[in-house]
């Protein structure tokens, strides 16, 4: 429950926890600009989706501080 404070100061035993995150493989860095530079070809006929906004998270102080009218 994300309002509790449980978490912090009685965590869940490891056996309980059921999704971990875990070490992935190094990222193998590389050069990949061809000797002759850089070259970006942008076609305008060419439409993908557009974006509307990115967005963002807000936690429990903010949505209270936000509901007081607090700037």
């Amino acid at each position: 429950m994300p309002e509790s404070s449980l978490w912090y100061t009685n965590p869940p035993d490891s056996s309980e926890i059921k999704y971990r995150l875990a070490k992935q493989r190094e990222i193998e860095w590389q050069n990949s600009i061809p000797p002759e530079g850089l070259i970006i070809k942008v076609d305008p006929g060419k439409r993908f989706q557009e974006i509307l906004g990115i967005g963002t998270s807000l936690e429990a102080t903010s949505l209270y501080a936000i509901r007081k009218g607090k700037t």
